[in-house]
């Protein structure tokens, strides 16, 4: 539930400043619904609190990590743009360097990108 809230949270931009109440309560949903059943599997006996609070410690964690793993950070310009991939996976920069055709969808390539970005000295 924290990666589907991190990613609400970017394509809704609500975290920017001036952001509407309603995305921020969307966005914030998910986790809302984690906590319930947190606290159901408390209350039934079926867990510890302990556990609860680990588990959901460890995969809040995870669900991080992954999530900055294919998306830049929530505070940044283009935070709902996944980061650009090279053919063998890895990452070849973060999306706001990355030139204006990878954002908008432009065929063009990186070679061709660089030398009309550099060339324009």
């Amino acid at each position: 539930m924290t990666f589907i809230s991190l990613f609400l949270c970017a394509q809704l931009h609500a975290l920017r400043p001036g952001a509407p109440l309603p995305a921020a309560l969307l966005a914030l949903t998910p986790l809302v619904g984690a906590l319930l059943i947190a606290i159901s599997r408390v209350e039934d006996y079926r867990h510890d609190v302990w556990d609860v609070t680990a588990g959901g410690l460890l995969g809040a964690t995870l669900a991080l990590a992954a999530y900055r793993r294919v998306y830049p950070s929530l505070w940044a310009r283009a935070c709902e743009t996944p980061y650009k991939r090279d053919k063998a996976g890895g990452r070849k920069g973060d999306v706001e360097t990355a030139g204006i055709g990878a954002r908008h969808g432009d065929a063009d390539s990186d070679d061709e990108v660089e030398t009309r970005l550099l060339g324009e000295r």
